[in-house]
């Protein structure tokens, strides 16, 4: 320890005088040896050294400064390095500082009572004025007279009823033919009852026809009289048909029918028959399904036969249906019970498909059917027929392609081919018995093929136009031709209402050439051609007011005495005038 004291005291002796240096000295020396121990002592003892160390190298002076200068002195100087001060601006945007928060739930009760609302109602337009009764009433040539009229309930929620009667007739004789009067008489009285989902309705209908079997040869039979060749049809139909109308798919649809008719006339025939038969529809999933049941009954008696059938049809269907197009599928299952038992079945498939909009609509199928032909069918289609024809049923299976669609707004149009094969098909023949002024049935087998063309076109209520047309071919089994079958036959309606005051239509019925089958003295058959008809006919209306009008009708117009039947000539130009009354 004194020896580092001495070391301070030589090393301090550089820089401080000599009362310094004692002074530090003893202080150094007291302090070292009466008031640390050992370790402080030697802690301090360090620091003096070392200060008293840097003393000395502070104190000594450089005698000489030596520098070696390898080049030239070339002065520069330094970069100015530019204090960039960037100017300090106050945020001035309050932040707001996090919100803590909690929610206590309590329920609050509310009560709130819908207010009842009137429904909206819609302003429709006034109804119509219905009235009562409606008459017409009118004469013209060949002392023809003809009327019509009708009464019906006003309007109803629960009802509805009326009755309609008609009566046309016609007093002539054609030349070289007999007496060709006419009369057409019918009334119908007709009733419906209103429910939630159902209408019944209920009828009765009787009709009185009469003729005249006028097609014979007045020079050969002159002492013929005119009611020896009159013959008259009287029938009587009541009928029932309940029909229901639910909206939704869950319900479904029924449509029953029930109908009687009675039908008589002048050669002891006496025909009777029943039908029932119910409809029923409706959806199991997104299919309609449906089922068609029926019993037809009729029994014919005449002076030499009597004829009853039995008819059961059952006819199950579903329809199937996509965005653009539509199927259906049905099996028409078919039992005649008569003098023998007949059973068939008729696949029936349609099939549509809407390619663009409704204007171009392809379809196509197979189809068929058992048809009856009882007395007053075929004499609905020929009055002169024999009391004692054959009446055969007829079965067809046929199958078809056609397109149709709109061609505008206004204009549709229908184009169809069909070809067939029917059994028993019916062709009427003169029967050259007594007069030879009746036709007979006889039946073949045939093959038939049938292009139909249809063109309509209605502009509003006021113009209507309608041009069918239709081409027949027949390829016959055992007949020579088809008897009375034209080949060609058109047909064109024009309809136009001038400003709710004079309504003018027309028409133009064309039948082409026919051939009848007759036969000579010795029973040889002989073709007979019939010319083809063309029959145009024209007629106007003028309303003189909701009440009053006026109508005048042109028929024939080329007064052309054409024969539908052999040997049975039309009458020439008809001329009609007349009036109809509305009544209150």
């Amino acid at each position: 320890m004194f020896a580092i004291t001495r070391f301070s005291y030589w090393v301090l002796s550089g820089f401080m005088n000599t009362s310094l240096r004692f002074v530090f000295t003893r202080v150094s020396y007291w302090i070292l040896s009466g008031f640390m121990n050992t370790s402080l002592r030697f802690v301090f003892c360090c620091s003096l050294f070392f200060i008293a160390l840097a003393s000395f190298a502070q104190q000594k002076k450089l005698d000489s400064l030596k520098m070696d200068v390898v080049s030239e002195f070339k002065p520069t100087i330094a970069d100015a390095v530019k204090i960039n001060d960037a100017p300090a601006y106050a945020d001035s945007t309050s932040r707001i500082p996090p919100q803590t928060y909690s929610i206590f739930p309590k329920p609050i009760v509310t009560t709130f009572e819908l207010a009842p609302i009137k429904p909206a109602q819609m302003l429709g337009e006034p109804l119509d004025r219905l009235y009562n009764s409606w008459v017409k009433i009118g004469a013209g040539l060949y002392n023809t007279f003809d009327g019509e009229g009708y009464y019906n309930s006003l309007r109803s929620k629960e009802y509805s009823y009326g009755v309609y009667v008609k009566s046309l007739s016609s007093e002539s004789t054609l030349p070289n033919s007999g007496y060709s009067g006419y009369s057409d008489n019918a009334v119908d009285l007709y009733g419906k009852k209103f429910y939630a989902k159902s209408t019944l309705f209920a009828d009765l209908d009787y009709t009185s026809n009469v003729v005249h079997y006028y097609g014979y040869d007045v020079a050969s039979h002159e002492m013929v009289s005119k009611d020896s060749t009159r013959q008259r049809f009287s029938y009587i139909s009541p009928s029932l048909r309940w029909v229901s109308h639910y909206t939704d798919t869950t319900h479904i649809n029924y449509d029953a029918v029930l109908r009687y008719f009675n039908l008589t006339d002048l050669h002891q025939v006496n025909e009777n028959n029943v039908f029932a038969d119910i409809r029923m529809r409706g959806y199991y999933q997104k299919q309609l399904v449906g089922l068609e049941a029926s019993v037809n009954y009729y029994d014919t008696h005449s002076s030499t036969d009597t004829v009853n059938h039995t008819i059961l049809r059952a006819t199950p269907s579903i329809d199937f249906k996509g965005e653009k197009w539509k199927l259906n599928l049905a099996l028409p299952l078919v039992c005649d019970f008569s003098k023998e038992i007949n059973a068939d079945y008729y696949p029936s498939v349609n099939f549509n498909y809407n390619v663009l909009d409704n204007i171009i609509i392809p379809y196509g199928g197979i189809a068929g059917g058992y048809d009856t032909y009882d007395y007053k069918a075929m004499t609905d289609v020929n009055p002169f027929l024999s009391p004692t024809a054959l009446l055969l049923n007829s079965s067809r299976h046929e199958g078809y392609l056609g397109l149709r669609g709109s061609l505008d707004a206004n204009t549709s149009y229908n184009v169809k081919a069909t070809y067939a094969f029917i059994d028993n098909m019916p062709f009427f023949v003169t029967d050259m018995t007594g007069l030879a002024n009746k036709f007979d049935i006889v039946y073949d087998n045939v093959k038939f093929f049938n292009l139909h063309g249809e063109l309509a076109f209605q502009k509003t209520a006021k113009l209507k136009l309608l041009a069918k047309a239709d081409y027949n071919h027949y390829q016959m089994t055992n007949e020579l031709r088809p008897w009375y079958k034209p080949e060609v036959e058109i047909t064109l309606s024009a309809h136009y209402n001038l400003m709710d005051k004079i309504v003018l239509k027309g028409d133009l019925f064309f039948i082409g050439k026919q051939l009848a089958k007759t036969f000579d003295s010795n029973g040889d058959v002989v073709i007979k051609q019939l010319n083809g008809i063309a029959d145009i006919n024209v007629g106007a209306e003028y309303k003189y007011s909701k009440l009053f009008n006026f109508f005048l009708n042109f028929d024939n117009i080329a007064n052309y005495r054409y024969a539908r039947w052999n040997n049975y000539p039309t009458q020439g130009f008809l001329l009609m005038g007349g009036i109809s009354l509305t009544i209150l």
